[in-house]
């Protein structure tokens, strides 16, 4: 297999991966940044997201929702010991995205897996789908060391104000935009 794999999700498009960098033995691959909802407009309710325009770059972590950094919280030497800080940016449009670790065989053996959804903590205010604690391809890779894999993915959501703020203005202003306000 290529260290670029591509699978084809019928209805939806086609998502291009990589190979987990902090696994050392290629055994489980991850796609990134996959878009699974859009946010039409700042405080309106999210759409799911139908079908990619072209082929996804899972190669990439996609935006974080808007929040303060984890490390105002946890300090950067008890996260390094977990791993890396992720280089990713935040955008309030785009962070409706998700990270997947899936077992290499998984994607030429056709049989189906349980999912493991991660959502990360940050009392609903701070936090993303790439925090150093959600180590999905680890996860992923023990599955498949102890003879029970699973495909792990970790979403974000909108978090503070920009997913929980609601009121009765922004239900009315809402309300010919599919109603509610946030997540």
């Amino acid at each position: 297999m290529s260290s670029h794999p591509q699978v084809d999700v019928p209805g939806y498009g086609k998502v291009t991966g990589i190979c987990a960098p902090t696994i050392k033995d290629d055994s489980v691959i991850e796609f990134r940044g996959v878009p699974y909802a859009k946010i039409p407009g700042r405080f309106q309710k999210s759409v799911l997201h139908e079908e990619l325009d072209s082929p996804h770059d899972g190669s990439k972590y996609g935006p974080m929702c808007p929040s303060p950094p984890i490390e105002l919280v946890l300090n950067d030497s008890t996260l390094d010991l977990i791993a890396p800080r992720p280089n990713q940016g935040q955008d309030e449009f785009r962070c409706l995205n998700m990270n997947i670790a899936v077992p290499k065989d998984a994607l030429t053996g056709g049989g189906k897996l349980p999912v493991l959804v991660w959502i990360y903590g940050g009392a609903f205010i701070m936090g993303a789908n790439t925090d150093r604690y959600a180590a999905i391809a680890s996860l992923c890779k023990q599955s498949i060391e102890i003879g029970k894999p699973i495909i792990v993915a970790a979403i974000n959501y909108r978090l503070g104000y920009l997913g929980f703020l609601s009121s009765k203005e922004l239900k009315e202003a809402n309300a010919s935009k599919g109603g509610g306000a946030g997540n």
